[in-house]
């Protein structure tokens, strides 16, 4: 797969669709290519959050927690990031990714992310609102839940 094909993959995703393609140009110049065979995983809950993925082809299931039930609680597709809270935070990833069929990812490191938001600041400021998005949306969830209980 070309850059400029990589660079389509990552615009259509939420955390970098309104970043610049140039700097998208950058990004995806410099991440990793990871096949993952079908049953194979690619993280393990309670690992260090050190990269985030893009799923180019395939699926991804993600079991939740130490969750051990056959089925994943999410099916991550082409086009799907994963592990991102992870590696922003700098945490242990919260699930296990298993390849359900072979998987074609793009790998997004710690330290890529954050040399290229240091070069691209627009690329940082982009990336913490989508974050913050997220992270308000999951609160005001938990809040439905606390007050349900």
């Amino acid at each position: 797969m070309a850059v400029k094909d990589d660079v389509a993959l990552l615009k259509r995703i939420p955390l970098f669709s309104k970043v610049d393609e140039s700097q998208l140009n950058v990004l995806a110049f410099s991440t990793e290519r990871v096949n993952v065979r079908k049953g194979e995983v690619l993280y393990k809950h309670g690992q260090p959050g050190s990269a985030a993925f893009v799923v180019v082809d395939g699926e991804i299931g993600i079991q939740s927690g130490g969750n051990d039930e056959p089925e994943p609680d999410i099916v991550a597709g082409p086009g799907s990031l994963i592990g991102e809270q992870s590696m922003f935070a700098g945490v242990a990833y919260r699930g296990t990714a298993t390849a359900i069929s072979p998987v074609v990812t793009l790998k997004i490191s710690k330290d890529l992310f954050y040399r290229v938001a240091e070069e691209f600041p627009d690329l940082a400021a982009e990336a913490m609102r989508t974050v913050s998005e997220k992270l308000d949306a999951t609160l005001a969830d938990l809040r439905l839940v606390q007050r349900d209980l």
